[in-house]
């Protein structure tokens, strides 16, 4: 007897979302047009692929054991949800900064050298690229909005 569980349903669901984009790519936008692929070639495909795919996984459910779950695995979840808390309170490169730092530090258990050696380069590429070069936009956070009054 087959479980009925997430991991059973979310396949079922992105099986869904797959016949969708192969209905959509096909009966809207076209395979080919005078030999070229159309606009409806790559959602069929990626949608062809994510349908097979789904269905390996519905069926592969049937004979796993059922998951074990340990209270370590709420550490990434409860990192990130901080992460976009902190982010809107302080700011997102400080926010990171911390993020980075704590999770080498206290999580991977690295030395403090190498942590804030790790921290350093981590940031300091985040903030050249997207701040610097690409110009990304990111919050500044409530308290910093509160100094600039």
């Amino acid at each position: 007897m087959t479980r009925i569980n997430t991991r059973v349903v979310l396949p079922v669901i992105t099986a869904l979302i797959g016949l969708l984009w192969i209905y959509v790519g096909l009966k809207y936008h076209g395979w080919y047009n005078d030999g070229r692929a159309a606009s409806g070639f790559f959602p069929t495909i990626v949608g062809g692929l994510l349908t097979f795919v789904s269905v390996l996984a519905v069926f592969s459910e049937a004979k796993e054991d059922p998951p074990v779950f340990w209270k370590s695995h709420i550490h990434p979840l409860l990192a990130a949800v901080s992460v976009v808390v902190l982010a809107l309170l302080i700011g997102f490169f400080p926010a990171l900064t911390l993020y980075v730092f704590g999770w080498i530090k206290w999580y991977e258990k690295y030395s403090w050298r190498l942590t804030i050696l790790i921290t350093v380069i981590t940031i300091g590429a985040m903030y050249g690229i997207f701040a610097m070069w690409l110009r990304v936009p990111f919050p500044e956070g409530a308290v910093v909005e509160m100094l600039r009054r």
